[in-house]
This record gives structure tokens, sequence and C-alpha cells, in this order.
């Protein structure tokens, strides 16, 4: 459901936000380093498409507004990977629920591997869930600055994950106007197209992307974003058949999203299993005899000692 920006709720963001650039912006030119971007009203506004969420996102604000100078102050991991106190932490107590997010990701995507291998974009798609989920079992005491960077990256698409959901509504869009002028279909075939998305959020178009083997043919036609190219050729004909296919099947497709609520309780189901099983043997404690004592030291006052092996 789209969120109704009343005058108390648009004087909260606003409030919230300038406080937040206030405090930023003090931070830097005491010379604090590695804060988070600035924050801009509209930029919030346009990327939440429910409450919770927003609310989640504007309390964090607020928590950043709270700190004190000690959790800005620069910290450095065994690897020399460089951040402040307050994103390393932000990484560690969000590491549970963001490699939970994954999991899920990567239960959902066998399922539909399976059912349809012949995907290119649904293979790729899998690839590179399982290679993220992979990169989140290394010790953050072991990160390098690159390291940082990415375990930041992961944890912003887990907590955000609404977020991500409208960002790829948009790009599908985007990518199937494109494919359309390109095979010379008219502006007016482009316009019923958006009308009929218009119609849905962009959390129930993901969860028709999931069950929808025409947007996922789709995907394999529409030019990547990094390099301009598309993984499958097809002739201008063979575009206009499966935008005709995806814009006649919109209704049905729809309406058999909502047979994911059952695929769901089973994925959560097998992810439970699975989480049971091996997650708890997954990240490797760094031997306590390999540090220096203020290596220790810095780790105590952290309040990270469960990532250390005392007895090794």
């Amino acid at each position: 459901m789209a969120i109704k920006y009343d005058a108390d709720l648009n004087n909260e963001i606003r409030r919230i936000v300038k406080n937040f650039n206030q405090k930023r912006n003090r931070a830097l030119k005491r010379g604090f380093s590695y804060l988070p971007n600035k924050a801009f009203v509209s930029e919030i506004k346009t990327s939440f498409d429910n409450r919770t969420d927003l609310k989640r996102y504007l309390k964090e604000l607020e928590k950043f507004n709270k700190l004190k100078d000690y959790a800005l102050e620069t910290v450095e991991t065994l690897a020399g990977g460089r951040t402040s106190r307050y994103n390393l932490m932000y990484i560690k107590d969000n590491l549970k629920d963001t490699k939970a997010f994954f999991d899920r990701q990567i239960a959902e995507a066998n399922e539909l591997f399976a059912s349809d291998p012949y995907s290119i974009a649904r293979r790729e798609y899998l690839f590179n869930l399982e290679q993220k989920r992979r990169y989140l079992d290394i010790n953050i005491m072991n990160l390098d600055q690159s390291g940082i960077k990415t375990f930041q990256k992961y944890t912003a698409q887990a907590l955000n994950y609404n977020k991500s959901n409208i960002t790829a509504y948009k790009g599908f869009l985007s990518g199937v106007e494109q494919i359309m002028k390109n095979a010379g279909i008219d502006q007016k075939r482009i316009n019923q197209l958006y009308e009929k998305m218009a119609n849905i959020s962009p959390a129930q178009f993901i969860k028709m992307y999931r069950k929808s083997d025409v947007i996922a043919k789709l995907y394999d036609i529409i030019p990547s974003p990094s390099h301009g190219k598309s993984m499958i050729n097809t002739s201008d004909e063979e575009v206009e058949d499966l935008v005709e296919k995806f814009m006649k099947d919109f209704t049905k497709e729809m309406s058999d999203s909502i047979a994911l609520d059952e695929f769901h309780e089973e994925t959560e189901r097998v992810y439970k299993e699975y989480q049971k099983d091996t997650i708890a043997e997954r990240s490797k404690k760094i031997k306590a005899s390999t540090l220096t004592a203020k290596q220790l030291q810095d780790l105590k006052e952290l309040g990270w000692m469960d990532l250390v092996d005392e007895n090794a």
C-alpha cells in the first residue's frame, strides 16, 4: 500500500533529515571519516512504499543523530580495513539478519531454477546470490577495505529489500520500454504497458517475476545496464510476440502470484532446516594466539570477543 505523506509525516521526515545532515556536517568539519552519505527528503520518499520500512529507516537516522564521538572514531581490522566504529558495529549487529535474508533468497531461487533450468536470467540470479552468501562467512575482523564496502553493500541490500524491489520494478519497466522501442513498437503500446504495471506494487511485481516464465524470458533479452548487451539475441518479431504475451497474460500472471504464499511457507520450512544444520558451523573464529595484546583489547572494547577463540 502506498504511503500517504500527510503534513505530520512530511514534517517528521524533514526534521530527522535536517538533524542527520547537521550531525554529519559537524562530524566532517571535526575531521571524522567514513561517515554515511547525506540524506535527501525527495530520495527517501521515492525509496519506500510502506510505512514499516520507512519508519525503520528514519529510526536508524535518528540513532546516528545521537551517537557520541567514540562511535565515529576510525577503527582498523586485522586485514587493514578502515572505517568508523559505528559502521563496523552496524555490520556486525545486522550480520545474522543479512545472512538469513540471503539464505531465504537462495532457497527460493533454487526452487525457481529447478522449475525452469533453461532460464539464463534465473541461473545468473542464483549464482549471484550464492556468491554473496559465501562472502558473508568471512570473519569481520579479516575484512580489508574492499571487503568492508562489500559487507556494507550486502547489508543494505538485505535491510532495504523493499527499496531493492522498487529498483527492480523500475528497471524492468525501463528495460522492456527499451526493447520495445528497438523493435519498432509504437509509443501507444508502450504507454499501455505502463498503465498495466501501474496496477501492481513493486513487491507484487517481484512475486510475479518469481512465478512468471514470460518475465524471466524478457529479462533474458533486456540489455544489461553494465555492458548494454542482452543474454539472448532475438528478432524484432520475437520481441513483439513476447511483449504481447506478457500484456495478454498480465492479469493471469498477477493472480497466479498469489499462489506464492504457499511456496513461501515451504521455503521458510526448508530454510529453518538448513539453518539448524549448517549456519552454526560457518563463521570461523580468530585464534587468540594470533592477536596482539592491543588487538585483543580493541576487540574487548568493541564487545566482539565472540569473534575470537580464546582457547586457541
